[in-house]
């Protein structure tokens, strides 16, 4: 592995590790089952908030799309487009207006769409914390 990459994966894992050990002294500190509640009701805020957002934001269909240039096979430019529907307090995506795959290395799996989805309502919304209750709505 070459160097910087390396630099990076070992922050990473030690990011990860002291992650742990400060869990594990709320956990002690607190009581596990009082953490677990404490993640929870997050959770449930997080959902409240984003809900009460968007249900603010007006009814409808919103259409964006754009291309790649190329995927390291063919010249081809690729089109994205996502359509981000809004109807009371729940928003869905559809990339079916999106091509197909290709031969080269742009596709891309539904992990990493979903992550650069939840990147832009994060975006769209700032005032949400950045925790798991935000996918509910």
């Amino acid at each position: 592995m070459p160097e910087p990459q390396q630099g990076d994966l070992m922050a990473q894992a030690h990011g990860v590790k002291v992650g742990g050990m400060r869990l594990c002294e709320l956990a002690e500190k607190y009581g596990p089952a009082t953490l677990k509640d404490a993640f929870v009701s997050i959770q449930y805020y997080a959902a409240a908030l984003i809900r009460g957002l968007i249900a603010a934001m007006p009814d409808g269909e919103y259409v964006g799309e754009d291309f790649v240039d190329g995927d390291g096979q063919t010249d081809k430019s690729f089109k994205v487009k996502c359509t981000m529907i809004v109807k009371g307090d729940k928003m869905t995506f559809d990339f079916s207006g999106s091509d197909t795959e290709s031969l080269g290395f742009i596709n891309s799996h539904w992990g990493n769409v979903a992550a650069h989805t939840y990147s832009a309502v994060m975006a769209m919304l700032p005032d949400c914390p950045n925790a798991m209750g935000l996918w509910s709505p």
